[in-house]
Protein backbone atom coordinates (compact mmCIF):
# COMPACT_ATOMS: atom_id res chain seq x y z
CA UNK A 1 0.00 0.00 0.00
CA UNK A 2 1.07 3.94 -0.78
CA UNK A 3 2.28 5.68 1.81
CA UNK A 4 -0.48 8.14 2.58
CA UNK A 5 0.10 11.25 2.33
CA UNK A 6 0.02 13.96 5.01
CA UNK A 7 -2.33 16.79 4.48
CA UNK A 8 -1.77 20.40 5.51
CA UNK A 9 -4.17 22.51 7.66
CA UNK A 10 -3.42 26.27 8.60
CA UNK A 11 -3.99 26.87 12.49
CA UNK A 12 -6.32 29.90 13.37
CA UNK A 13 -3.66 32.84 14.83
CA UNK A 14 -6.16 33.48 17.84
CA UNK A 15 -3.94 36.84 19.28
CA UNK A 16 -4.89 36.42 23.00
CA UNK A 17 -4.16 40.54 23.05
CA UNK A 18 -6.42 40.68 20.49
CA UNK A 19 -9.62 43.49 21.14
CA UNK A 20 -12.82 43.26 18.98
CA UNK A 21 -13.15 45.49 16.12
CA UNK A 22 -15.51 47.47 17.91
CA UNK A 23 -13.03 48.39 20.43
CA UNK A 24 -10.45 48.84 18.11
CA UNK A 25 -12.15 51.31 16.11
CA UNK A 26 -13.32 53.47 18.60
CA UNK A 27 -10.07 53.58 20.68
CA UNK A 28 -11.87 52.32 24.01
CA UNK A 29 -9.90 51.38 26.61
CA UNK A 30 -9.56 48.13 28.04
CA UNK A 31 -10.09 47.22 31.64
CA UNK A 32 -6.93 45.51 32.09
CA UNK A 33 -3.45 47.29 32.85
CA UNK A 34 -1.02 47.95 30.35
CA UNK A 35 1.45 45.71 31.93
CA UNK A 36 -1.36 42.72 31.58
CA UNK A 37 -1.77 43.96 28.11
CA UNK A 38 1.98 43.72 27.53
CA UNK A 39 2.16 40.63 28.75
CA UNK A 40 -0.85 39.57 26.38
CA UNK A 41 1.24 40.86 23.81
CA UNK A 42 4.21 38.65 24.39
CA UNK A 43 2.21 35.92 25.06
CA UNK A 44 0.63 36.14 21.41
CA UNK A 45 3.65 37.03 19.71
CA UNK A 46 5.11 33.51 21.00
CA UNK A 47 2.37 31.17 20.69
CA UNK A 48 2.09 32.67 16.63
CA UNK A 49 6.23 31.47 16.47
CA UNK A 50 4.79 27.97 17.22
CA UNK A 51 1.76 28.33 14.82
CA UNK A 52 4.72 29.11 11.95
CA UNK A 53 6.33 26.09 12.87
CA UNK A 54 3.79 23.51 13.23
CA UNK A 55 1.96 24.34 9.99
CA UNK A 56 6.02 24.44 8.26
CA UNK A 57 6.05 20.76 10.17
CA UNK A 58 3.16 19.77 8.07
CA UNK A 59 4.32 21.17 5.15
CA UNK A 60 7.51 18.81 5.54
CA UNK A 61 5.42 15.72 6.31
CA UNK A 62 3.59 16.47 2.50
CA UNK A 63 6.75 16.19 1.13
CA UNK A 64 7.97 13.58 2.73
CA UNK A 65 5.21 11.90 1.91
CA UNK A 66 5.56 12.60 -2.22
CA UNK A 67 9.63 11.75 -1.93
CA UNK A 68 8.42 8.35 -0.61
CA UNK A 69 5.54 7.61 -3.09
CA UNK A 70 8.33 7.65 -5.83
CA UNK A 71 11.35 6.65 -3.80
CA UNK A 72 10.25 4.41 -1.59
CA UNK A 73 10.51 3.99 2.21
CA UNK A 74 12.55 0.83 1.74
CA UNK A 75 16.33 0.99 2.05
CA UNK A 76 16.32 -0.09 -1.64
CA UNK A 77 15.08 2.76 -4.09
CA UNK A 78 12.31 2.23 -5.80
CA UNK A 79 12.69 3.01 -10.03
CA UNK A 80 12.30 6.45 -10.12
CA UNK A 81 9.36 7.95 -12.74
CA UNK A 82 8.01 11.21 -12.15
CA UNK A 83 9.12 14.67 -10.48
CA UNK A 84 11.09 13.71 -7.32
CA UNK A 85 9.37 16.01 -4.71
CA UNK A 86 12.12 16.69 -1.49
CA UNK A 87 11.04 18.88 1.47
CA UNK A 88 12.34 22.52 2.11
CA UNK A 89 12.84 23.27 5.26
CA UNK A 90 13.08 26.98 5.89
CA UNK A 91 15.83 28.93 7.48
CA UNK A 92 13.52 31.55 8.64
CA UNK A 93 11.35 29.42 10.25
CA UNK A 94 14.00 27.57 12.37
CA UNK A 95 15.58 31.67 13.20
CA UNK A 96 11.94 32.82 14.55
CA UNK A 97 10.80 29.58 16.77
CA UNK A 98 14.89 29.69 18.27
CA UNK A 99 14.30 33.74 19.18
CA UNK A 100 11.05 32.90 20.72
CA UNK A 101 12.26 29.54 22.52
CA UNK A 102 14.03 31.62 25.71
CA UNK A 103 11.43 34.35 25.77
CA UNK A 104 8.66 34.93 28.58
CA UNK A 105 6.08 33.42 29.21
CA UNK A 106 7.23 30.02 29.22
CA UNK A 107 5.36 27.25 27.71
CA UNK A 108 7.17 24.54 28.94
CA UNK A 109 5.73 21.56 26.63
CA UNK A 110 6.03 23.72 23.38
CA UNK A 111 9.58 25.32 24.53
CA UNK A 112 10.96 21.87 25.47
CA UNK A 113 9.62 19.65 22.41
CA UNK A 114 10.41 23.04 19.81
CA UNK A 115 14.07 22.71 21.59
CA UNK A 116 14.53 19.39 21.06
CA UNK A 117 13.40 19.85 17.27
CA UNK A 118 15.36 22.52 15.66
CA UNK A 119 19.04 20.89 16.06
CA UNK A 120 17.45 18.17 13.97
CA UNK A 121 15.59 20.19 10.91
CA UNK A 122 18.86 21.65 10.98
CA UNK A 123 20.37 18.49 9.68
CA UNK A 124 17.26 17.80 7.84
CA UNK A 125 17.47 21.17 5.53
CA UNK A 126 21.11 20.43 5.19
CA UNK A 127 20.66 17.03 3.60
CA UNK A 128 17.19 18.70 1.67
CA UNK A 129 19.11 21.13 0.03
CA UNK A 130 21.70 18.13 -1.37
CA UNK A 131 18.61 16.23 -2.33
CA UNK A 132 16.96 18.96 -3.91
CA UNK A 133 20.08 20.47 -5.71
CA UNK A 134 20.75 16.48 -7.40
CA UNK A 135 17.05 16.03 -8.34
CA UNK A 136 16.58 19.52 -9.67
CA UNK A 137 17.66 19.00 -13.32
CA UNK A 138 15.66 15.64 -13.89
CA UNK A 139 18.96 13.97 -13.98
CA UNK A 140 18.24 11.25 -11.36
CA UNK A 141 20.87 8.61 -12.56
CA UNK A 142 23.56 10.75 -12.99
CA UNK A 143 25.67 9.54 -9.33
CA UNK A 144 24.05 5.90 -8.30
CA UNK A 145 26.06 6.10 -4.95
CA UNK A 146 25.38 9.66 -3.90
CA UNK A 147 21.72 8.98 -4.56
CA UNK A 148 22.13 5.87 -2.55
CA UNK A 149 23.64 7.45 -0.02
CA UNK A 150 21.02 10.80 0.25
CA UNK A 151 18.52 8.08 0.25
CA UNK A 152 19.47 5.97 3.35
CA UNK A 153 20.82 9.56 5.12
CA UNK A 154 16.80 11.04 4.21
CA UNK A 155 15.35 7.45 5.67
CA UNK A 156 17.29 7.44 8.89
CA UNK A 157 16.49 11.46 10.15
CA UNK A 158 12.96 11.01 8.69
CA UNK A 159 12.47 8.21 11.35
CA UNK A 160 13.98 10.50 13.78
CA UNK A 161 12.00 13.39 12.46
CA UNK A 162 8.69 11.78 13.47
CA UNK A 163 9.38 10.68 16.96
CA UNK A 164 10.61 14.30 18.01
CA UNK A 165 8.05 16.39 15.33
CA UNK A 166 5.17 14.74 16.81
CA UNK A 167 5.73 15.63 20.44
CA UNK A 168 5.84 18.76 19.22
CA UNK A 169 2.64 18.49 17.31
CA UNK A 170 0.79 17.11 20.41
CA UNK A 171 1.65 19.72 22.48
CA UNK A 172 1.09 22.27 20.20
CA UNK A 173 -2.66 21.10 19.76
CA UNK A 174 -2.86 20.58 23.14
CA UNK A 175 -2.16 24.56 23.79
CA UNK A 176 -4.08 25.51 20.89
CA UNK A 177 -7.03 23.40 22.13
CA UNK A 178 -6.69 25.27 25.38
CA UNK A 179 -6.45 28.84 23.50
CA UNK A 180 -9.73 28.57 21.03
CA UNK A 181 -11.93 27.59 24.06
CA UNK A 182 -10.33 30.47 26.47
CA UNK A 183 -10.77 32.23 23.33
CA UNK A 184 -14.66 31.38 22.50
CA UNK A 185 -15.93 31.89 26.32
CA UNK A 186 -13.94 35.14 26.14
CA UNK A 187 -15.91 36.60 23.46
CA UNK A 188 -19.33 35.00 24.48
CA UNK A 189 -18.91 36.71 27.61
CA UNK A 190 -18.60 40.18 26.44
CA UNK A 191 -21.16 39.36 23.86
CA UNK A 192 -19.29 39.41 20.63
CA UNK A 193 -21.75 37.83 18.68
CA UNK A 194 -20.29 37.74 15.01
CA UNK A 195 -17.11 36.75 16.55
CA UNK A 196 -18.38 33.91 18.77
CA UNK A 197 -20.28 32.58 15.77
CA UNK A 198 -17.43 32.67 13.22
CA UNK A 199 -15.39 30.78 15.51
CA UNK A 200 -17.91 27.92 16.09
CA UNK A 201 -18.30 28.03 12.27
CA UNK A 202 -14.61 27.28 12.15
CA UNK A 203 -14.67 24.42 14.42
CA UNK A 204 -17.42 22.80 12.99
CA UNK A 205 -15.37 22.56 9.98
CA UNK A 206 -12.34 21.31 11.78
CA UNK A 207 -14.01 18.27 13.47
CA UNK A 208 -14.77 17.68 9.70
CA UNK A 209 -11.18 17.13 9.42
CA UNK A 210 -10.03 15.70 12.62
CA UNK A 211 -12.45 12.84 11.45
CA UNK A 212 -10.99 12.31 8.71
CA UNK A 213 -7.35 12.15 10.26
CA UNK A 214 -9.38 9.99 12.92
CA UNK A 215 -10.42 7.12 10.49
CA UNK A 216 -6.82 8.06 8.13
CA UNK A 217 -8.78 8.64 5.33
CA UNK A 218 -6.89 9.86 1.84
CA UNK A 219 -8.04 9.69 -1.50
CA UNK A 220 -7.07 6.21 -1.96
CA UNK A 221 -9.53 4.53 1.09
CA UNK A 222 -12.31 7.38 0.90
CA UNK A 223 -15.02 5.04 0.29
CA UNK A 224 -14.20 3.26 3.25
CA UNK A 225 -15.19 6.19 5.03
CA UNK A 226 -18.07 6.55 8.12
CA UNK A 227 -20.96 7.87 6.22
CA UNK A 228 -23.54 8.68 9.46
CA UNK A 229 -20.81 10.32 10.55
CA UNK A 230 -19.51 12.58 8.30
CA UNK A 231 -23.56 13.39 7.45
CA UNK A 232 -24.03 13.99 11.06
CA UNK A 233 -20.77 16.52 10.88
CA UNK A 234 -22.34 18.26 7.61
CA UNK A 235 -25.22 19.16 9.39
CA UNK A 236 -24.09 20.50 12.51
CA UNK A 237 -21.39 22.93 10.30
CA UNK A 238 -24.48 23.73 7.72
CA UNK A 239 -26.62 24.93 10.90
CA UNK A 240 -23.45 27.02 12.08
CA UNK A 241 -22.72 28.51 9.38
CA UNK A 242 -26.29 29.33 8.96
CA UNK A 243 -26.19 31.14 12.23
CA UNK A 244 -23.13 32.95 11.09
CA UNK A 245 -25.11 34.34 7.81
CA UNK A 246 -28.08 35.18 10.56
CA UNK A 247 -25.31 37.26 12.55
CA UNK A 248 -24.69 38.90 9.54
CA UNK A 249 -27.88 40.17 8.07
CA UNK A 250 -28.63 41.20 11.03
CA UNK A 251 -28.61 45.03 11.01
CA UNK A 252 -28.31 45.66 15.26
CA UNK A 253 -25.45 42.67 15.54
CA UNK A 254 -23.59 44.65 12.81
CA UNK A 255 -24.32 47.95 14.19
CA UNK A 256 -23.13 47.00 17.77
CA UNK A 257 -20.12 45.43 16.74
CA UNK A 258 -19.08 47.67 14.47
CA UNK A 259 -19.12 45.65 10.93
CA UNK A 260 -20.26 45.87 7.57
CA UNK A 261 -21.87 43.11 5.37
CA UNK A 262 -19.11 43.92 2.80
CA UNK A 263 -16.66 43.01 5.42
CA UNK A 264 -17.58 38.98 5.19
CA UNK A 265 -18.24 39.30 0.79
CA UNK A 266 -14.90 37.23 0.53
CA UNK A 267 -15.46 35.20 3.33
CA UNK A 268 -18.83 33.92 2.53
CA UNK A 269 -17.35 32.45 -0.65
CA UNK A 270 -14.72 30.33 0.88
CA UNK A 271 -17.60 29.16 3.02
CA UNK A 272 -19.73 28.16 0.02
CA UNK A 273 -16.72 26.59 -1.24
CA UNK A 274 -15.80 23.84 1.61
CA UNK A 275 -19.48 23.54 2.30
CA UNK A 276 -19.62 22.35 -1.50
CA UNK A 277 -16.63 20.46 -0.77
CA UNK A 278 -17.82 18.67 1.46
CA UNK A 279 -20.98 17.65 0.16
CA UNK A 280 -18.83 15.78 -3.02
CA UNK A 281 -16.79 14.25 -0.36
CA UNK A 282 -20.19 12.63 0.89
CA UNK A 283 -21.47 12.21 -2.45
CA UNK A 284 -18.33 10.28 -3.20
CA UNK A 285 -18.54 8.16 -0.08
CA UNK A 286 -22.36 7.33 -0.37
CA UNK A 287 -22.19 6.34 -4.21
CA UNK A 288 -18.61 4.37 -3.34
CA UNK A 289 -16.57 6.52 -6.57
CA UNK A 290 -13.28 5.65 -6.39
CA UNK A 291 -10.45 7.68 -7.52
CA UNK A 292 -9.24 7.27 -10.88
CA UNK A 293 -5.74 5.21 -10.36
CA UNK A 294 -3.64 7.83 -12.87
CA UNK A 295 -5.14 10.87 -10.19
CA UNK A 296 -3.76 8.34 -7.44
CA UNK A 297 -0.30 9.04 -9.03
CA UNK A 298 -0.42 12.13 -9.01
CA UNK A 299 -0.89 13.33 -5.49
CA UNK A 300 -0.52 17.37 -5.83
CA UNK A 301 -3.08 17.16 -7.81
CA UNK A 302 -5.19 15.92 -5.68
CA UNK A 303 -6.15 18.84 -3.33
CA UNK A 304 -8.53 19.79 -6.58
CA UNK A 305 -9.89 16.82 -7.08
CA UNK A 306 -13.69 17.04 -5.78
CA UNK A 307 -14.58 14.75 -2.87
CA UNK A 308 -11.06 13.85 -1.90
CA UNK A 309 -9.81 14.31 1.79
CA UNK A 310 -7.16 16.21 0.11
CA UNK A 311 -9.84 18.70 -1.27
CA UNK A 312 -11.84 19.42 1.58
CA UNK A 313 -8.56 20.51 3.55
CA UNK A 314 -7.06 22.34 0.40
CA UNK A 315 -10.76 24.45 0.80
CA UNK A 316 -10.50 24.08 4.59
CA UNK A 317 -6.80 26.16 4.07
CA UNK A 318 -8.34 28.73 1.88
CA UNK A 319 -11.41 28.98 4.56
CA UNK A 320 -8.62 29.98 7.57
CA UNK A 321 -6.57 32.14 5.20
CA UNK A 322 -9.34 34.47 4.68
CA UNK A 323 -10.53 33.82 8.75
CA UNK A 324 -7.38 35.10 9.73
CA UNK A 325 -8.00 38.24 7.31
CA UNK A 326 -11.01 38.97 9.23
CA UNK A 327 -9.58 38.35 12.61
CA UNK A 328 -6.91 41.07 12.03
Amino acid sequence: MKKKNCIIFFVIFILLCSCGKNDAKNGKKKNDSNITTENQKMEAEKYNSYVLLYNHLLQIDEYIGYYFEIAGANEKMKKLEGKVNVPSVNQSVIDTVKESIGKAPEMKELDSSARDLMPLLSEMKTLTDQMTEYYKDGNYYKNKYLRTEMHLKFLEITKRYRTVSAKFKNAFKNRANEQKNRTAEKIKKEGKIIEYELITFIDSCGAILDEIEREKLSAENVTNADLAKFKELEIKMTASLDKLKNSFENKSILKKENYHTSDFTSFLLYTERFKESTAKFISRIEKKENIEAKLLQNNPSLKNEPGTPENIFYEYNELIREYNKLSN
